[in-house]
């Protein structure tokens, strides 16, 4: 409960200072939301939140357990099953945090689509900052310098470190700071990045989409 709310924090703050596009009803996708662990806090602000993740007994779980949040599910590669244009804030805590070098840029460019123009993205990625924490590191086989280096490095779990609906390229996946604004830029607007903000743990990366 206390680590939900110490992601939520941060990404609340940052939906407040960067905005959205929306003028009345606030659309707001948690993507990998799981059982709702970051969400759950949302419940009481004004907006209309929705859920996507690819366990379909965490979209259960969110059906059942909270009657107002729209619960949906996805699979591991895109698309998601929602409409251009629809929302105005996406955040994934602990998705890009897994996900497989292929898979990075096309779920970046899927949550540009379902992003209304000027709709934010919030995401959460490991950085060096977090490997000096010591997050994951029980499953990485590179070092802090070769991270720092080449700005991108990803280790595949092991079978017994995957969760259900992942597939078969799930791991540790860590980005530099300076490697996410020259390659995340390239799909939509970086508008910060900031370092350690997620429990203390991960960076937290402000997209804006500012084309169709």
């Amino acid at each position: 409960m206390a680590a939900g709310r110490r992601c939520y924090l941060p990404i609340k703050q940052a939906m407040q200072k960067f905005g959205g596009p929306s003028k009345g009803e606030t659309r707001v996708l948690d993507l990998g939301a799981g059982v709702g662990r970051v969400m759950q806090y949302f419940l009481s602000d004004p907006v209309t939140l929705y859920t996507s993740d690819v366990d379909e007994t965490a979209r259960e779980y969110i059906a059942k357990n909270f009657p107002d949040v729209h619960a949906g599910s996805n699979n591991f590669a895109p698309p998601l099953g929602f409409k251009d244009s629809f929302f105005d804030v996406v955040y994934a805590v602990s998705v890009w945090t897994h996900l497989a070098p292929e898979l990075q840029i096309p779920w970046l460019r899927e949550v540009k689509r379902v992003l209304k123009p000027g709709g934010i993205a919030l995401i959460t990625t490991i950085g060096p900052y977090g490997y000096q924490r010591g997050t994951h590191l029980q499953a990485v086989s590179f070092g802090l310098n070769e991270l720092v280096s080449t700005g991108f490095q990803y280790s595949e779990y092991p079978p017994h470190f995957k969760s259900p609906g992942t597939g078969n390229k799930y791991g540790a996946t860590y980005q530099t700071p300076e490697y996410l604004r020259r390659e995340w830029s390239k799909v939509m607007q970086v508008e910060d990045i900031q370092v350690g903000v997620i429990d203390n743990l991960n960076d937290l990366v402000v997209l804006r989409k500012v084309s169709t």
